[in-house]
């Protein structure tokens, strides 16, 4: 079930972000999901506007140098500029990939980050998603502590960000 949402919420989020792209005249659009060689990862998509325009969705495992690259070249391929990153949840292979570029890529710009609002309490996480089994992803993403980071919440409304406008019709609980 919380895949399906997952997908759902996906599916919102990137129609919202194609209107704010055609109303800034985009005529094309890429949605590239990557999937890397072993087929270990599948948690990377990028959306790209023939004129202007980088998303980022996820980004996958920190250790897949395989995806690390594939995002390091459509980033420089962009002038070093991401318009938006979007987390849909900080398990390790949606938010590794994140991680380790804010890390080793200085000299590129997030626009804007786009996160759930986590609960910081990590027991009762670890009580309910027996699947993860390394919480060092997680943990690092619920400090991250910049002014571009924006936690999304059932209910919020974002005008005048990189999209014209779109609602969060229900963000996925990490429990």
């Amino acid at each position: 079930m919380k895949k399906i949402l997952i997908i759902i919420s996906v599916i919102i989020l990137i129609a919202s972000i194609l209107i704010h792209f055609i109303n800034n005249k985009n005529t094309e659009w890429k949605i590239t999901q990557f999937g890397d060689n072993i087929g270990a990862q599948m948690m990377c998509y990028t959306l790209e506007g023939n004129k202007n325009g980088l998303i980022i969705i996820d980004g996958g495992y920190k250790d897949n140098q395989e995806q690390f690259e594939f995002l390091k070249n459509k980033i420089e391929e962009n002038n070093n500029i991401i318009d938006a990153w979007i987390i849909t949840h900080f398990d390790s292979d949606h938010a590794g990939t994140f991680l380790k570029i804010q890390e080793e890529l200085k000299n590129i710009k997030i626009k804007k980050i786009f996160v759930q609002d986590a609960p910081e309490d990590l027991d009762v996480l670890k009580e309910n998603a027996s699947w993860e089994d390394d919480w060092s992803t997680y943990e690092q993403c619920v400090k991250i502590d910049l002014p571009q980071k924006i936690e999304v919440h059932s209910g919020d409304f974002y005008q005048n960000y990189i999209f014209n406008s779109f609602l969060i019709l229900r963000p996925i609980n990490s429990v």
